[in-house]
């Protein structure tokens, strides 16, 4: 139960992302809701996928 609240932040950031790309204010939501998350909980995709959107976020900058 408490793994799923940790996901629905996550979740939402992730449909903003998808929606707009190049907005970096998404891009930055969704990283911090994925790191929240994975200070929780391990998960070595959401690891990796913090690493590209923060590259990602600099090549917009």
């Amino acid at each position: 139960m408490l793994q799923y609240e940790k996901m629905a932040p996550v979740n939402s950031a992730k449909i903003k992302y998808e929606t707009d790309r190049t907005n970096k204010e998404f891009i930055e939501e969704y990283i911090s809701a994925l790191e929240d998350y994975v200070s929780s909980y391990n998960n070595d995709e959401y690891k990796t996928k913090i690493e590209e959107l923060k590259k990602e976020l600099k090549r917009l900058k």
